[in-house]
């Protein structure tokens, strides 16, 4: 059996723990949306359209770009990228499992329903959440000594 490289497994379980973070946190920022606006829960396969929009926005942050640069370009990218993730996440589930995950029909500047201009705009908000989010959890791995093992090792 091959033995797979202690850097792959780190970037495995950071990805699993970044797409994790990402659709628990749209998980509850959509549950608490719902119940007030529809007094309904969100189906659970908002996490995954949240964990995925997540780890776009992680990809999106890592653009070699100044900072500055970064902090104006993140909105209008994710704006795009994250809205199109949404629509084809939502397409998927309309097309192929008859679900209608979320429904906008009835907003203004919506389109099938499936995407509208003002959680579009929101996306692009969240960008800035995401950058920070991800500059904090690089800054505390830059400093933390850590390892793969210490994770499943008995503490001392």
């Amino acid at each position: 059996m091959k033995r797979v490289p202690s850097a792959a497994l780190r970037l495995i379980f950071k990805l699993a723990v970044q797409f994790s973070f990402g659709g628990g946190l749209y998980f509850g920022i959509e549950t608490v949306f719902r119940l007030i606006r529809h007094h309904t829960p969100p189906l659970p396969h908002v996490f995954f359209l949240g964990g995925g929009a997540f780890l776009i926005g992680i990809l999106l942050c890592r653009i070699p770009l100044s900072r500055k640069w970064l902090v104006l370009l993140l909105p209008p990218l994710g704006f795009g990228l994250l809205t199109a993730y949404e629509y084809f996440f939502g397409l998927y589930f309309l097309t192929f499992h008859g679900l209608r995950i979320w429904n906008y029909s009835g907003c203004p500047h919506e389109y099938r329903g499936l995407i509208c201009l003002q959680f579009s705009l929101c996306w692009g908000a969240l960008m800035w959440l995401i950058l920070a989010i991800d500059t904090l959890t690089e800054h505390l791995l830059r400093h933390t000594p850590f390892s793969f093992a210490d994770i499943f090792s008995k503490p001392q």
